[in-house]
């Protein structure tokens, strides 16, 4: 079996970014319109995953690097 080149990583990692900011969107939205804690609590913790997608993608552009 292959190895996934990092170009594939990339794109892996914006269309996770992509899908959680919608998310976060949507939870935030409808936790404010129905008054809801947990689906406000659960937005944050899905823009905190847009942290993990930023640094998914600075430590997949650092691999690409050549070695020293």
């Amino acid at each position: 079996m292959s190895r996934p080149s990092v170009s594939d990583g990339v794109i892996t990692t914006f269309l996770s970014l992509g899908v959680n900011v919608v998310l976060a969107a949507a939870k935030f939205s409808v936790g404010f319109i129905a008054s809801s804690q947990a689906l406000i609590a659960d937005g944050v913790h899905s823009l905190v995953d847009l942290v993990t997608d930023v640094a998914a993608y600075v430590g997949l552009k650092y691999s690409d690097l050549p070695k020293d």
